[in-house]
Protein backbone atom coordinates (compact mmCIF):
# COMPACT_ATOMS: atom_id res chain seq x y z
CA UNK A 1 0.00 0.00 0.00
CA UNK A 2 1.24 3.50 -0.86
CA UNK A 3 -0.07 6.65 0.80
CA UNK A 4 -1.29 9.04 -1.88
CA UNK A 5 -0.28 12.65 -2.14
CA UNK A 6 -3.11 14.40 -0.26
CA UNK A 7 -2.94 17.57 -2.41
CA UNK A 8 -3.82 15.74 -5.62
CA UNK A 9 -6.70 13.83 -4.08
CA UNK A 10 -8.09 16.84 -2.24
CA UNK A 11 -8.13 18.88 -5.46
CA UNK A 12 -10.12 16.15 -7.17
CA UNK A 13 -12.49 15.82 -4.22
CA UNK A 14 -12.96 19.56 -3.97
CA UNK A 15 -13.88 19.74 -7.63
CA UNK A 16 -16.35 16.95 -7.14
CA UNK A 17 -18.05 18.65 -4.21
CA UNK A 18 -18.23 22.02 -5.97
CA UNK A 19 -19.83 20.27 -8.91
CA UNK A 20 -22.47 18.93 -6.56
CA UNK A 21 -24.21 22.28 -6.79
CA UNK A 22 -24.26 22.19 -10.60
CA UNK A 23 -27.17 20.94 -12.74
CA UNK A 24 -27.81 17.21 -12.68
CA UNK A 25 -25.61 14.95 -14.75
CA UNK A 26 -26.89 13.30 -17.89
CA UNK A 27 -29.16 10.35 -17.09
CA UNK A 28 -27.52 6.98 -16.71
CA UNK A 29 -28.86 3.99 -18.66
CA UNK A 30 -32.43 3.27 -17.59
CA UNK A 31 -32.23 -0.49 -17.55
CA UNK A 32 -32.92 -1.67 -13.99
CA UNK A 33 -30.32 -3.98 -12.51
CA UNK A 34 -31.07 -7.63 -11.93
CA UNK A 35 -29.13 -10.29 -10.13
CA UNK A 36 -25.54 -10.59 -11.35
CA UNK A 37 -23.74 -13.43 -13.02
CA UNK A 38 -22.61 -15.80 -10.33
CA UNK A 39 -19.04 -16.50 -9.38
CA UNK A 40 -17.61 -19.98 -9.50
CA UNK A 41 -20.10 -22.38 -7.96
CA UNK A 42 -19.72 -22.67 -4.19
CA UNK A 43 -21.49 -24.82 -1.61
CA UNK A 44 -24.37 -23.05 0.09
CA UNK A 45 -26.21 -23.57 3.32
CA UNK A 46 -28.93 -22.01 5.38
CA UNK A 47 -27.38 -20.18 8.35
CA UNK A 48 -28.27 -22.84 10.90
CA UNK A 49 -27.19 -25.78 8.76
CA UNK A 50 -23.53 -26.78 8.45
CA UNK A 51 -24.22 -29.02 5.45
CA UNK A 52 -23.89 -27.38 2.02
CA UNK A 53 -25.35 -27.68 -1.49
CA UNK A 54 -24.64 -25.67 -4.66
CA UNK A 55 -26.93 -22.82 -5.74
CA UNK A 56 -27.63 -21.87 -9.35
CA UNK A 57 -26.00 -18.64 -10.57
CA UNK A 58 -28.17 -15.63 -11.39
CA UNK A 59 -27.63 -13.60 -14.55
CA UNK A 60 -28.07 -9.89 -15.25
CA UNK A 61 -30.41 -8.69 -17.98
CA UNK A 62 -27.39 -7.80 -20.10
CA UNK A 63 -23.92 -9.23 -20.35
CA UNK A 64 -21.62 -8.04 -17.55
CA UNK A 65 -18.55 -6.23 -18.79
CA UNK A 66 -15.20 -5.50 -17.26
CA UNK A 67 -13.70 -2.11 -16.51
CA UNK A 68 -14.45 1.20 -14.88
CA UNK A 69 -14.18 2.77 -11.46
CA UNK A 70 -17.03 2.72 -8.96
CA UNK A 71 -17.14 5.92 -6.89
CA UNK A 72 -18.65 5.43 -3.42
CA UNK A 73 -19.38 8.12 -0.85
CA UNK A 74 -18.35 7.39 2.74
CA UNK A 75 -18.54 9.45 5.91
CA UNK A 76 -15.19 9.03 7.63
CA UNK A 77 -11.78 7.40 7.72
CA UNK A 78 -11.60 4.02 9.45
CA UNK A 79 -10.08 4.27 12.95
CA UNK A 80 -7.60 1.65 11.77
CA UNK A 81 -7.34 -0.99 9.03
CA UNK A 82 -7.67 -3.97 11.38
CA UNK A 83 -11.24 -5.22 10.82
CA UNK A 84 -11.00 -7.72 13.69
CA UNK A 85 -10.48 -4.85 16.17
CA UNK A 86 -13.14 -2.47 14.81
CA UNK A 87 -16.76 -1.83 15.74
CA UNK A 88 -17.52 -0.19 12.37
CA UNK A 89 -16.03 0.63 8.95
CA UNK A 90 -15.79 -3.00 7.80
CA UNK A 91 -17.79 -1.88 4.76
CA UNK A 92 -14.88 0.13 3.33
CA UNK A 93 -12.21 -2.45 4.16
CA UNK A 94 -13.73 -5.83 3.35
CA UNK A 95 -13.22 -5.69 -0.44
CA UNK A 96 -9.57 -6.59 0.22
CA UNK A 97 -10.31 -9.63 2.37
CA UNK A 98 -12.00 -12.99 2.61
CA UNK A 99 -13.29 -15.14 5.43
CA UNK A 100 -13.65 -18.89 5.68
CA UNK A 101 -17.32 -18.46 4.76
CA UNK A 102 -19.57 -15.64 3.61
CA UNK A 103 -23.18 -14.68 3.22
CA UNK A 104 -24.10 -15.25 -0.42
CA UNK A 105 -24.01 -11.91 -2.32
CA UNK A 106 -26.89 -13.14 -4.48
CA UNK A 107 -28.99 -14.79 -1.75
CA UNK A 108 -28.01 -12.96 1.47
CA UNK A 109 -29.89 -15.33 3.77
CA UNK A 110 -27.67 -18.24 2.64
CA UNK A 111 -24.12 -19.08 3.66
CA UNK A 112 -21.61 -20.19 1.06
CA UNK A 113 -17.90 -20.93 1.00
CA UNK A 114 -15.29 -18.22 0.67
CA UNK A 115 -11.74 -19.39 1.42
CA UNK A 116 -13.35 -22.69 2.37
CA UNK A 117 -14.78 -24.55 -0.63
CA UNK A 118 -16.91 -26.77 1.59
CA UNK A 119 -17.35 -27.75 5.20
CA UNK A 120 -19.00 -30.36 7.38
CA UNK A 121 -19.95 -30.91 10.99
CA UNK A 122 -19.99 -34.11 13.01
CA UNK A 123 -23.30 -35.47 14.23
CA UNK A 124 -22.82 -34.08 17.73
CA UNK A 125 -22.31 -30.56 16.38
CA UNK A 126 -19.05 -29.96 18.25
CA UNK A 127 -16.48 -30.46 15.48
CA UNK A 128 -16.34 -28.64 12.16
CA UNK A 129 -14.01 -29.40 9.26
CA UNK A 130 -13.28 -26.87 6.51
CA UNK A 131 -11.73 -27.84 3.19
CA UNK A 132 -9.85 -24.81 1.89
CA UNK A 133 -9.28 -23.63 -1.66
CA UNK A 134 -5.97 -24.46 -3.26
CA UNK A 135 -3.81 -21.93 -5.09
CA UNK A 136 -5.08 -18.84 -3.23
CA UNK A 137 -2.52 -16.04 -2.97
CA UNK A 138 -2.10 -13.06 -0.71
CA UNK A 139 -1.86 -9.70 -2.44
CA UNK A 140 1.94 -9.87 -2.17
CA UNK A 141 1.98 -13.20 -4.02
CA UNK A 142 2.65 -15.44 -1.00
CA UNK A 143 0.49 -18.61 -0.74
CA UNK A 144 -2.48 -18.81 1.62
CA UNK A 145 -2.78 -21.89 3.86
CA UNK A 146 -4.74 -23.25 6.78
CA UNK A 147 -2.03 -21.90 9.11
CA UNK A 148 -3.26 -18.38 8.28
CA UNK A 149 -6.85 -19.27 9.11
CA UNK A 150 -5.83 -20.94 12.37
CA UNK A 151 -3.73 -17.92 13.34
CA UNK A 152 -6.52 -15.44 12.54
CA UNK A 153 -9.18 -17.22 14.59
CA UNK A 154 -6.85 -17.78 17.53
CA UNK A 155 -5.89 -14.10 17.39
CA UNK A 156 -9.55 -13.24 18.02
CA UNK A 157 -9.89 -15.81 20.80
CA UNK A 158 -6.61 -15.00 22.56
CA UNK A 159 -5.59 -11.52 21.41
CA UNK A 160 -2.00 -10.42 22.04
CA UNK A 161 -1.39 -7.56 24.42
CA UNK A 162 -2.71 -4.32 22.94
CA UNK A 163 -5.01 -6.06 20.42
CA UNK A 164 -8.75 -5.61 20.92
CA UNK A 165 -11.15 -8.53 20.47
CA UNK A 166 -14.68 -7.07 20.48
CA UNK A 167 -16.20 -10.27 19.07
CA UNK A 168 -14.37 -12.78 21.23
CA UNK A 169 -17.58 -13.73 23.03
CA UNK A 170 -19.23 -14.67 19.71
CA UNK A 171 -16.61 -17.38 19.19
CA UNK A 172 -16.30 -18.38 22.84
CA UNK A 173 -17.64 -21.89 22.18
CA UNK A 174 -14.41 -22.72 20.31
CA UNK A 175 -12.12 -25.02 22.25
CA UNK A 176 -9.41 -25.85 19.72
CA UNK A 177 -8.34 -24.88 16.20
CA UNK A 178 -6.15 -27.28 14.20
CA UNK A 179 -4.50 -27.19 10.78
CA UNK A 180 -3.67 -30.84 9.99
CA UNK A 181 -2.52 -29.92 6.47
CA UNK A 182 -2.28 -26.81 4.28
CA UNK A 183 -5.84 -27.13 2.95
CA UNK A 184 -7.76 -28.41 5.99
CA UNK A 185 -8.90 -26.58 9.12
CA UNK A 186 -10.63 -28.24 12.08
CA UNK A 187 -12.51 -26.38 14.80
CA UNK A 188 -13.64 -28.19 17.95
CA UNK A 189 -16.12 -26.59 20.33
CA UNK A 190 -16.67 -27.14 24.04
CA UNK A 191 -20.32 -27.94 23.41
CA UNK A 192 -22.62 -28.33 20.40
CA UNK A 193 -23.12 -24.91 18.87
CA UNK A 194 -25.63 -24.00 16.19
CA UNK A 195 -24.33 -20.48 15.57
CA UNK A 196 -20.65 -21.10 14.81
CA UNK A 197 -21.18 -21.28 11.04
CA UNK A 198 -23.21 -18.03 10.88
CA UNK A 199 -20.62 -16.24 13.02
CA UNK A 200 -17.72 -17.41 10.85
CA UNK A 201 -19.56 -16.05 7.79
CA UNK A 202 -19.69 -12.48 9.10
CA UNK A 203 -17.45 -9.77 7.71
CA UNK A 204 -15.77 -9.44 11.09
CA UNK A 205 -14.10 -12.86 11.04
CA UNK A 206 -11.39 -11.79 8.60
CA UNK A 207 -8.54 -14.10 7.64
CA UNK A 208 -5.09 -12.48 7.83
CA UNK A 209 -1.64 -13.54 6.68
CA UNK A 210 0.16 -14.99 9.69
CA UNK A 211 3.55 -14.15 8.20
CA UNK A 212 2.55 -10.54 7.49
CA UNK A 213 0.93 -9.86 10.89
CA UNK A 214 3.87 -11.34 12.81
CA UNK A 215 6.27 -9.18 10.80
CA UNK A 216 4.24 -5.98 11.25
CA UNK A 217 2.91 -6.54 14.78
CA UNK A 218 -0.66 -5.60 13.90
CA UNK A 219 -2.84 -4.66 10.92
CA UNK A 220 -3.77 -1.13 11.95
CA UNK A 221 -1.84 0.61 9.17
CA UNK A 222 -1.62 -2.09 6.50
CA UNK A 223 -3.93 -4.10 4.28
CA UNK A 224 -2.77 -7.49 3.08
CA UNK A 225 -5.61 -9.73 1.99
CA UNK A 226 -6.70 -12.31 -0.55
CA UNK A 227 -9.79 -10.37 -1.65
CA UNK A 228 -10.94 -9.12 -5.05
CA UNK A 229 -9.40 -5.66 -4.61
CA UNK A 230 -6.04 -4.40 -3.37
CA UNK A 231 -5.55 -1.06 -1.64
CA UNK A 232 -3.38 1.14 -3.82
CA UNK A 233 -3.59 4.62 -2.26
CA UNK A 234 -4.94 6.15 0.91
CA UNK A 235 -5.18 9.85 1.61
CA UNK A 236 -6.62 10.41 5.12
CA UNK A 237 -9.72 12.57 5.07
CA UNK A 238 -10.00 12.33 1.30
CA UNK A 239 -9.94 8.94 -0.42
CA UNK A 240 -9.24 5.22 -0.36
CA UNK A 241 -8.41 3.76 -3.78
CA UNK A 242 -8.57 0.03 -4.46
CA UNK A 243 -7.56 -1.64 -7.72
CA UNK A 244 -8.53 -5.00 -9.18
CA UNK A 245 -6.67 -8.06 -7.86
CA UNK A 246 -5.56 -9.86 -11.06
CA UNK A 247 -4.81 -13.05 -9.11
CA UNK A 248 -8.20 -13.35 -7.39
CA UNK A 249 -9.24 -16.97 -6.95
CA UNK A 250 -12.76 -16.50 -8.38
CA UNK A 251 -12.48 -16.79 -12.15
CA UNK A 252 -13.20 -13.59 -14.12
CA UNK A 253 -13.83 -11.58 -10.97
CA UNK A 254 -13.87 -8.81 -10.00
CA UNK A 255 -15.35 -6.97 -12.96
CA UNK A 256 -14.47 -3.42 -11.90
CA UNK A 257 -10.99 -2.00 -12.41
CA UNK A 258 -11.15 0.01 -9.20
CA UNK A 259 -13.15 1.16 -6.18
CA UNK A 260 -12.82 4.76 -5.02
CA UNK A 261 -14.18 5.64 -1.58
CA UNK A 262 -14.52 9.41 -1.23
CA UNK A 263 -14.61 10.58 2.39
CA UNK A 264 -17.26 13.30 2.75
CA UNK A 265 -18.35 13.87 6.34
CA UNK A 266 -21.29 16.18 5.73
CA UNK A 267 -24.40 14.18 4.88
CA UNK A 268 -25.90 16.99 2.78
CA UNK A 269 -22.74 17.47 0.72
CA UNK A 270 -22.41 13.72 0.22
CA UNK A 271 -26.03 13.52 -0.93
CA UNK A 272 -25.59 16.44 -3.34
CA UNK A 273 -22.52 14.79 -4.85
CA UNK A 274 -24.55 11.63 -5.40
CA UNK A 275 -27.52 13.40 -6.96
CA UNK A 276 -25.32 14.99 -9.61
CA UNK A 277 -23.73 11.64 -10.40
CA UNK A 278 -20.27 12.50 -9.12
CA UNK A 279 -20.68 9.68 -6.60
CA UNK A 280 -22.39 6.57 -8.00
CA UNK A 281 -23.27 4.66 -4.81
CA UNK A 282 -24.41 5.55 -1.29
CA UNK A 283 -24.81 2.54 0.95
CA UNK A 284 -24.83 1.16 4.51
CA UNK A 285 -24.59 3.92 7.13
CA UNK A 286 -23.58 6.32 4.35
CA UNK A 287 -26.83 5.68 2.50
CA UNK A 288 -29.54 8.30 2.02
CA UNK A 289 -31.76 9.17 4.96
CA UNK A 290 -35.45 8.27 4.59
CA UNK A 291 -36.19 11.89 3.66
CA UNK A 292 -33.43 11.88 1.04
CA UNK A 293 -34.69 8.56 -0.33
CA UNK A 294 -38.10 10.13 -0.86
CA UNK A 295 -36.47 13.01 -2.75
CA UNK A 296 -34.66 10.52 -5.00
CA UNK A 297 -37.91 8.66 -5.69
CA UNK A 298 -39.59 11.84 -6.89
CA UNK A 299 -36.75 13.65 -8.61
CA UNK A 300 -34.14 11.14 -9.78
CA UNK A 301 -35.73 8.42 -11.96
CA UNK A 302 -32.32 7.17 -13.06
CA UNK A 303 -31.42 6.09 -9.53
CA UNK A 304 -32.29 2.73 -7.99
CA UNK A 305 -33.18 2.45 -4.30
CA UNK A 306 -32.45 -0.77 -2.42
CA UNK A 307 -34.27 -1.12 0.93
CA UNK A 308 -32.68 -3.73 3.18
CA UNK A 309 -32.81 -5.01 6.74
CA UNK A 310 -30.29 -3.12 8.87
CA UNK A 311 -30.70 -5.55 11.80
CA UNK A 312 -31.25 -2.50 14.01
CA UNK A 313 -34.12 -2.12 16.48
CA UNK A 314 -35.41 1.01 18.21
CA UNK A 315 -35.79 0.24 21.89
CA UNK A 316 -37.32 1.42 25.16
CA UNK A 317 -35.26 -0.08 28.01
CA UNK A 318 -36.39 0.53 31.59
CA UNK A 319 -34.10 -0.09 34.56
CA UNK A 320 -36.09 -3.00 35.93
CA UNK A 321 -34.40 -2.93 39.34
CA UNK A 322 -35.86 0.52 40.05
CA UNK A 323 -39.46 1.49 40.86
CA UNK A 324 -41.82 1.85 39.13
CA UNK A 325 -40.18 -0.12 36.32
CA UNK A 326 -39.60 -3.16 38.55
CA UNK A 327 -43.36 -3.81 38.27
CA UNK A 328 -44.19 -5.87 35.18
CA UNK A 329 -47.66 -4.26 35.09
CA UNK A 330 -46.07 -0.86 34.47
CA UNK A 331 -43.85 -2.23 31.71
CA UNK A 332 -46.79 -4.09 30.21
CA UNK A 333 -48.84 -0.88 30.22
CA UNK A 334 -46.28 0.88 28.05
CA UNK A 335 -46.01 -2.19 25.79
CA UNK A 336 -49.77 -2.01 25.22
CA UNK A 337 -50.02 1.75 24.71
CA UNK A 338 -47.18 2.20 22.22
CA UNK A 339 -48.49 2.79 18.71
CA UNK A 340 -45.79 1.09 16.67
CA UNK A 341 -47.40 1.70 13.30
CA UNK A 342 -47.48 5.44 14.02
CA UNK A 343 -43.81 5.30 15.06
CA UNK A 344 -42.90 3.64 11.77
CA UNK A 345 -44.76 6.34 9.85
CA UNK A 346 -43.67 9.38 11.87
CA UNK A 347 -40.17 8.59 13.13
CA UNK A 348 -38.88 6.10 10.55
CA UNK A 349 -40.83 7.74 7.69
CA UNK A 350 -41.93 4.32 6.52
CA UNK A 351 -38.45 2.75 6.41
CA UNK A 352 -39.03 0.22 9.18
CA UNK A 353 -40.82 -3.02 9.98
CA UNK A 354 -42.99 -4.26 12.81
CA UNK A 355 -41.00 -6.74 14.90
CA UNK A 356 -40.07 -7.85 18.38
CA UNK A 357 -37.27 -9.95 19.91
CA UNK A 358 -35.93 -11.42 16.67
CA UNK A 359 -35.38 -9.92 13.23
CA UNK A 360 -38.53 -9.54 11.12
CA UNK A 361 -38.60 -11.83 8.13
CA UNK A 362 -36.06 -14.25 9.57
CA UNK A 363 -36.88 -17.88 10.32
CA UNK A 364 -37.12 -17.37 14.08
CA UNK A 365 -40.02 -16.48 16.34
CA UNK A 366 -43.30 -14.77 15.48
CA UNK A 367 -43.85 -13.32 12.05
CA UNK A 368 -44.76 -9.69 11.42
CA UNK A 369 -48.29 -10.80 10.50
CA UNK A 370 -48.68 -12.76 13.74
CA UNK A 371 -47.39 -9.85 15.81
CA UNK A 372 -49.84 -7.44 14.18
CA UNK A 373 -52.72 -9.40 15.74
CA UNK A 374 -51.40 -9.20 19.30
CA UNK A 375 -52.21 -6.63 22.02
CA UNK A 376 -49.67 -3.83 21.86
CA UNK A 377 -48.97 -4.45 18.17
CA UNK A 378 -52.47 -4.40 16.72
CA UNK A 379 -54.61 -1.61 15.34
CA UNK A 380 -56.71 0.26 16.37
CA UNK A 381 -55.17 1.25 19.74
CA UNK A 382 -58.26 2.20 21.78
CA UNK A 383 -58.63 -1.13 23.62
CA UNK A 384 -54.90 -1.39 24.31
CA UNK A 385 -54.69 2.15 25.72
CA UNK A 386 -57.68 1.46 28.00
CA UNK A 387 -56.07 -1.79 29.20
CA UNK A 388 -52.78 0.07 29.83
CA UNK A 389 -54.53 2.60 32.07
CA UNK A 390 -56.14 -0.22 34.06
CA UNK A 391 -52.76 -1.88 34.58
CA UNK A 392 -51.25 1.37 35.88
CA UNK A 393 -54.15 1.74 38.29
CA UNK A 394 -53.66 -1.84 39.54
CA UNK A 395 -49.95 -1.10 40.03
CA UNK A 396 -50.80 1.92 42.23
CA UNK A 397 -50.38 4.69 39.64
CA UNK A 398 -53.93 5.77 38.73
CA UNK A 399 -52.66 9.24 37.87
CA UNK A 400 -49.44 8.08 36.25
CA UNK A 401 -45.97 9.16 37.39
CA UNK A 402 -42.92 11.10 36.26
CA UNK A 403 -39.91 9.53 34.59
CA UNK A 404 -36.96 10.41 32.35
CA UNK A 405 -36.02 9.10 28.91
CA UNK A 406 -32.26 9.18 28.36
CA UNK A 407 -30.93 8.94 24.81
CA UNK A 408 -27.62 9.46 22.97
CA UNK A 409 -27.60 12.72 21.00
CA UNK A 410 -28.44 11.94 17.39
CA UNK A 411 -31.43 13.26 15.38
CA UNK A 412 -33.16 9.90 14.91
CA UNK A 413 -32.66 8.93 18.57
CA UNK A 414 -34.09 12.23 19.78
CA UNK A 415 -37.07 11.97 17.42
CA UNK A 416 -37.77 8.49 18.83
CA UNK A 417 -37.55 9.84 22.40
CA UNK A 418 -39.93 12.74 21.66
CA UNK A 419 -42.40 10.33 20.05
CA UNK A 420 -42.27 8.09 23.13
CA UNK A 421 -42.86 11.07 25.42
CA UNK A 422 -46.15 11.74 23.59
CA UNK A 423 -47.13 8.06 23.71
CA UNK A 424 -46.51 7.85 27.46
CA UNK A 425 -48.59 10.99 28.03
CA UNK A 426 -51.63 9.14 26.63
CA UNK A 427 -51.63 6.92 29.75
CA UNK A 428 -50.67 9.63 32.25
CA UNK A 429 -46.88 9.13 32.38
CA UNK A 430 -45.01 12.45 32.34
CA UNK A 431 -41.63 11.83 30.69
CA UNK A 432 -38.71 14.24 30.38
CA UNK A 433 -36.33 13.69 27.44
CA UNK A 434 -32.62 13.89 28.30
CA UNK A 435 -30.49 13.85 25.12
CA UNK A 436 -26.85 13.59 26.11
CA UNK A 437 -23.54 13.42 24.26
CA UNK A 438 -22.84 9.76 23.44
CA UNK A 439 -19.97 9.21 25.90
CA UNK A 440 -21.81 11.02 28.71
CA UNK A 441 -24.99 9.03 28.15
CA UNK A 442 -22.94 5.83 28.12
CA UNK A 443 -21.59 6.63 31.58
CA UNK A 444 -25.12 7.02 32.94
CA UNK A 445 -26.04 3.76 31.24
CA UNK A 446 -23.18 1.65 32.60
CA UNK A 447 -23.60 3.02 36.13
CA UNK A 448 -27.37 2.26 36.01
CA UNK A 449 -28.09 5.93 36.73
CA UNK A 450 -31.23 6.33 34.63
CA UNK A 451 -34.95 5.54 34.52
CA UNK A 452 -35.34 4.53 30.89
CA UNK A 453 -32.86 4.57 28.02
CA UNK A 454 -34.25 4.80 24.49
CA UNK A 455 -31.82 3.99 21.71
CA UNK A 456 -31.07 1.85 18.67
CA UNK A 457 -29.59 -1.61 19.25
CA UNK A 458 -28.07 -3.71 16.47
CA UNK A 459 -27.08 -7.28 15.74
CA UNK A 460 -24.57 -8.48 13.15
CA UNK A 461 -26.55 -11.49 11.96
CA UNK A 462 -30.08 -12.78 12.53
CA UNK A 463 -29.00 -15.91 14.40
CA UNK A 464 -30.70 -16.11 17.85
CA UNK A 465 -27.37 -16.23 19.70
CA UNK A 466 -26.84 -12.61 18.64
CA UNK A 467 -29.79 -11.50 20.78
CA UNK A 468 -28.75 -13.23 23.99
CA UNK A 469 -26.57 -10.33 25.15
CA UNK A 470 -29.69 -8.12 25.37
CA UNK A 471 -31.64 -10.51 27.61
CA UNK A 472 -29.47 -12.91 29.61
CA UNK A 473 -28.25 -12.06 33.11
CA UNK A 474 -25.11 -9.95 32.90
CA UNK A 475 -25.33 -9.74 29.09
CA UNK A 476 -23.05 -7.10 27.52
CA UNK A 477 -26.05 -5.10 26.25
CA UNK A 478 -28.57 -5.97 28.96
CA UNK A 479 -28.75 -2.29 29.92
CA UNK A 480 -31.90 -2.63 32.04
CA UNK A 481 -30.20 -5.21 34.33
CA UNK A 482 -32.96 -7.76 33.69
CA UNK A 483 -32.22 -11.12 35.29
CA UNK A 484 -34.42 -14.16 34.82
CA UNK A 485 -33.10 -17.74 35.20
CA UNK A 486 -35.67 -19.04 32.73
CA UNK A 487 -34.52 -16.65 29.99
CA UNK A 488 -30.91 -17.62 30.69
CA UNK A 489 -31.80 -21.30 30.47
CA UNK A 490 -33.77 -20.96 27.23
CA UNK A 491 -31.06 -18.98 25.44
CA UNK A 492 -28.40 -21.48 26.53
CA UNK A 493 -30.59 -24.39 25.45
CA UNK A 494 -31.29 -23.04 21.94
CA UNK A 495 -27.58 -22.35 21.40
CA UNK A 496 -26.78 -26.03 21.93
CA UNK A 497 -29.68 -27.41 19.88
CA UNK A 498 -28.58 -28.60 16.46
CA UNK A 499 -32.01 -29.78 15.30
CA UNK A 500 -33.51 -26.82 13.42
CA UNK A 501 -37.16 -27.49 14.25
CA UNK A 502 -36.46 -28.01 17.95
CA UNK A 503 -34.40 -24.83 18.00
CA UNK A 504 -37.30 -22.93 16.40
CA UNK A 505 -39.63 -24.24 19.10
CA UNK A 506 -37.34 -22.95 21.86
CA UNK A 507 -36.99 -19.58 20.10
CA UNK A 508 -40.77 -19.23 19.94
CA UNK A 509 -40.93 -19.99 23.67
CA UNK A 510 -38.37 -17.24 24.32
CA UNK A 511 -40.36 -14.73 22.31
CA UNK A 512 -43.66 -15.55 24.05
CA UNK A 513 -42.01 -15.39 27.47
CA UNK A 514 -40.40 -12.02 26.75
CA UNK A 515 -43.69 -10.66 25.43
CA UNK A 516 -45.30 -11.55 28.76
CA UNK A 517 -42.53 -10.17 30.99
CA UNK A 518 -41.43 -7.09 29.00
CA UNK A 519 -37.79 -6.67 30.03
CA UNK A 520 -37.50 -4.15 27.18
CA UNK A 521 -39.79 -2.84 24.43
CA UNK A 522 -39.03 -3.00 20.73
CA UNK A 523 -40.69 -0.18 18.82
CA UNK A 524 -39.74 -1.30 15.34
CA UNK A 525 -36.84 -2.60 13.27
CA UNK A 526 -35.16 -0.01 11.05
CA UNK A 527 -34.89 -0.52 7.34
CA UNK A 528 -31.86 0.91 5.60
CA UNK A 529 -31.87 2.08 2.01
CA UNK A 530 -28.98 2.10 -0.45
CA UNK A 531 -28.95 4.20 -3.59
CA UNK A 532 -27.09 3.59 -6.87
CA UNK A 533 -27.26 5.07 -10.33
CA UNK A 534 -28.73 2.65 -12.86
CA UNK A 535 -25.44 2.13 -14.64
CA UNK A 536 -24.25 0.33 -11.49
CA UNK A 537 -25.20 -3.28 -12.17
CA UNK A 538 -25.00 -6.44 -10.09
CA UNK A 539 -25.28 -4.58 -6.78
CA UNK A 540 -27.38 -5.97 -3.98
CA UNK A 541 -27.35 -5.03 -0.28
CA UNK A 542 -26.46 -7.69 2.23
CA UNK A 543 -28.13 -8.38 5.55
CA UNK A 544 -27.15 -5.70 8.04
CA UNK A 545 -24.95 -2.65 7.54
CA UNK A 546 -21.65 -4.41 6.90
CA UNK A 547 -22.50 -7.35 4.66
CA UNK A 548 -21.82 -7.91 0.96
CA UNK A 549 -19.14 -5.27 0.39
CA UNK A 550 -16.63 -7.21 -1.69
CA UNK A 551 -18.11 -5.80 -4.94
CA UNK A 552 -16.77 -8.72 -6.95
CA UNK A 553 -20.06 -9.05 -8.88
CA UNK A 554 -20.63 -5.33 -9.51
CA UNK A 555 -20.06 -3.82 -12.96
CA UNK A 556 -20.72 -0.59 -14.82
CA UNK A 557 -22.92 -0.47 -17.91
CA UNK A 558 -21.65 2.80 -19.38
Amino acid sequence: MRIAKPFTILLALGAMLLAACAPAAAPAPTQAPAKPAGAAASPTAKPAQPASTPSAPKTDASQPKRGGALLIGTYSDPPSFDIAQLASHANILSAAYNGLLQYDPQEPENIIGDLAEKWEANKAGDQFTFYLRKGVKWHDGAPFSSADAKFSIERMLQPPRGVLAPRKEKLEAIDKVEAPDDNTLKISTRYPTASLIPQLATTWVTIYSRRFVEAKGDMKKDIMGTGPFRLKDYSPGAELLYTRNPDYFVKDRPLLDSLRFFIVRDVGTRFAAFRTGKVRLLAAIEGPTPAQAEVLKKQNPDVNLYPYRMLQMMTFIPLVTKAPWNDVRVRRAVELALDRQAAIKVVAQGYAELGHVFTPGAQWGLSTEELAKLPGFRQPKDADVAAAKRLLEEAGYPNGFKTTLSTPQYPTNEEWAVFLKAELAKIGIDAQVLAREVAVERNFLTSYNFDVTVRPNSVSISDPDEYARYYVSGGANNFGDYRDPKVDELFAKQARTMDLQERKRIILEIQNYVLANVPRLIGYWNQGVDAAWKDVRGYRPGIGKFGNWKFQEVWLAN
